[in-house]
């Protein structure tokens, strides 16, 4: 949790949640000179505190240390584990020219643009 990856994380999720409430003042119809200042900046802080807490909160939970609960590994991968591409067959519709997926049943509904 002491890394600087953490503490950079944290720190921008931070801002950008500064950014969103601040902004989210805005968006109830007042205008800037409106705007009860002390109330969103209060919005805004505890927002701040917030998303601080939930990236503590969330340091050590998965495998690499930072603020992210669900970011993965970068990189780390078994080749040996991806199919052997001349294994793959595609099969392709023979009027529309697209992909067929067996396990994908377009709804009867839909319609498409003829082009």
């Amino acid at each position: 949790m002491f890394t600087a990856t953490f503490w950079a994380d944290a720190i921008e999720r931070a801002i950008k949640t500064a950014a969103q409430a601040a902004l989210g003042s805005f968006a109830v119809g007042s205008g800037l000179f409106d705007l009860d200042w002390v109330g969103a900046l209060s919005i805004t802080g505890a927002a701040v505190l917030t998303s601080l807490l939930t990236s503590i909160a969330s340091a050590g939970v998965g495998e690499v240390p930072d603020a992210s609960l669900v970011r993965a590994k970068v990189g780390e991968y078994d080749p040996d584990d991806l199919p052997d591409p001349d294994d793959v067959t595609v099969e392709f519709d023979e009027n529309s020219g697209t992909p067929v997926d067996e396990q994908f049943e377009p709804d009867p509904g839909e319609h498409r643009a003829e082009s």
